[in-house]
């Protein structure tokens, strides 16, 4: 369906990278908001009585499965309605949500709340996946996925930074309660600042129809390279999720900071080297798979392979700043894969079926990464506990580690199906770059 709003003015490239700028920025708010939970873990389970396991409940599963559920439906939706204005509504609601997660007075309040933020969060992923790709060229979209993506680790840097500096100076409910109001003067900047733009503006006209669910999920079902992308993908975010939520209480518990430590030391360090890995990344590929499209998962394989010991290290190391220059070094490496890797999946489906693309990968990615990552961090700390006390959560965060070889190991499976699936959703025939 094409939307009658939609703008088919040929793309300025200022304005592009303009509309990018504020997709960033909310991306960096959904980031915040979806993790700035993790510095405060331990005081909520401090005021609450909650075990390890409950907490990866609440920083994880809670958020992670109504996400999933309300993602495939509103990625449909986009694919056929205006994605600015569905954007524009997600971050007000989530936004809304955040701050009510300071009003709770209970786990169950809590865990609700975060329920409400993980279904509006879904409104801001697909559909803004789907925006980038009709604003940048196939051959530049690696690129412009990798610095949408570190609004991650900026996000990432943010939500401990601060986080902590508020936990401590006005308690972890004022925390929550600040950072609602922001979202609310962005999705006002999109709403009034972007355009919608034509569907499918860079591929042939043939390629834009409207596709029924079924032929689009049997089309998408029959690009391997799509299927190795998106299982690269959902496996090694079973790492970054454990990381992501866990990190901050292993250097609380193992190392003894307290949360402004965590907050500066993990936030300029994820901030920092994951911004430079997702931009470095998403250039390195784009220029390197110029002549041959394998590289679009040869390159992602290599540096998720990566990811595994350095991350391991950094849990193991008994010096504190030993293992958080480790850390950087390994987030640095493994940011590198999701500019190639998202831009790819666009790459790999029609203009009408880019949402629901998004969609199954983002579904996958956040049921494994929050839902599984830190519930079975929580698990096997515990289960270590009796034998090791704090020490389990060092153990804990290092098997989880090994999730990236699996993840590298789908991504390298994918590679030689590139250049002939991609020509099956784009009409670009590659064939000549294979190597």
């Amino acid at each position: 369906m094409t939307d009658p709003t939609a703008t088919d003015a040929p793309p300025n490239p200022l304005y592009a990278y303009y509309v990018l700028f504020v997709l960033v920025l909310i991306f960096i708010l959904n980031w915040i908001d979806r993790l700035v939970i993790s510095i405060l873990l331990v005081p909520i389970q401090q005021e609450f009585g909650l075990s390890d396991t409950a907490m990866g409940l609440l920083s994880g599963s809670g958020f992670a499965v109504l996400y999933a559920i309300a993602t495939l439906w509103i990625a449909r939706f986009s694919d056929r309605h205006n994605r600015r204005n569905l954007v524009s509504l997600a971050v007000t609601v989530w936004s809304v949500a955040t701050s009510i997660c300071g009003a709770v007075t209970g786990f169950g309040q809590m865990l609700a709340a975060r329920a409400v933020v993980g279904v509006a969060e879904a409104g801001g992923g697909a559909p803004t996946y789907s925006l980038i790709a009709d604003y940048f060229a196939p051959k530049r979209r690696a690129l412009a996925m990798g610095i949408y993506s570190s609004g991650i680790y900026i996000g990432i840097m943010l939500s401990f930074l601060l986080g902590s500096f508020l936990a401590e100076r006005f308690g972890w409910r004022m925390t929550f309660l600040m950072l609602g109001p922001p979202g609310l003067l962005l999705a006002l900047m999109l709403r009034l600042t972007v355009k919608e733009p034509l569907r499918g503006r860079f591929e042939p006209a043939a390629l834009r129809g409207d596709e029924a669910t079924g032929a689009s999920l049997r089309f998408l079902g029959q690009q391997r390279a799509y299927l190795a992308a998106a299982g690269g993908l959902t496996i090694t975010a079973v790492t970054q999720g454990a990381y992501a939520a866990w990190a901050p209480a292993f250097l609380i518990k193992v190392h003894g900071l307290g949360l402004t430590e965590v907050g500066v030391h993990l936030g300029l360090v994820l901030g920092i080297a994951g911004g430079i890995g997702t931009f470095v990344g998403g250039g390195l590929s784009d220029w390197m798979s110029e002549h041959n499209p394998r590289v679009r998962l040869y390159f992602p394989a290599i540096v998720t392979l990566l990811t595994t010991p350095f991350f391991a290290m950094f849990c193991l190391a008994d010096d504190l700043y030993t293992g958080l220059a480790i850390y950087a070094a390994g987030t640095v490496i493994s940011a590198m894969h999701f500019g190639p890797a998202f831009g790819l999946t666009q790459n790999l489906a029609r203009p009408s079926m880019r949402g629901l693309a998004t969609a199954l990968v983002m579904v996958a990615t956040v049921l494994t990464g929050q839902g599984i990552g830190p519930v079975l961090t929580g698990m096997i700390s515990d289960g270590l506990r009796d034998g090791m006390g704090d020490e389990a959560l060092r153990y804990a965060l290092a098997i989880m580690a090994g999730f990236a070889t699996l993840g590298a190991l789908m991504f390298a499976y994918g590679a030689r199906y590139v250049a002939q699936d991609m020509e099956r959703a784009t009409g670009a025939d590659l064939s000549g770059d294979r190597s």
